[in-house]
């Protein structure tokens, strides 16, 4: 059985690496990571498109509760594997590498 804490190290880790890092929320003992996408200069649909061509599924916030919400999109992941969460880093440096050259 994989705890929490170590899910939540593997994914605030490898997601929030340099370029990122200061744009995360990180999880405390919680199973959702935010990424204020804003932050980085990118639109939380845009992102979270790019995601998805990554294989990476994130809920892009905008009309979840006015405008700070609109910076963010969301993560989850409590039933993800910690395996999978090791790819977290890379998948999501792609996609914003990608939502980047498309602005």
């Amino acid at each position: 059985m994989i705890t929490w804490p170590r899910r939540t190290q593997k994914c605030s880790g490898d997601a929030t690496r340099p370029s990122a890092s200061s744009a995360a929320s990180r999880p405390a003992g919680a199973w959702s990571l935010l990424l204020d996408v804003a932050a980085l200069g990118l639109d939380c649909v845009e992102v979270s498109d790019r995601l998805l061509e990554q294989k990476v599924a994130a809920t892009p916030m905008r009309g979840w509760g006015g405008e700070i919400a609109d910076r963010h999109v969301r993560f989850v992941f409590s039933n993800e594997p910690v395996d999978r969460l090791a790819l977290l880093g890379t998948r999501v440096h792609a996609a914003l590498a990608a939502a980047g050259d498309r602005n």
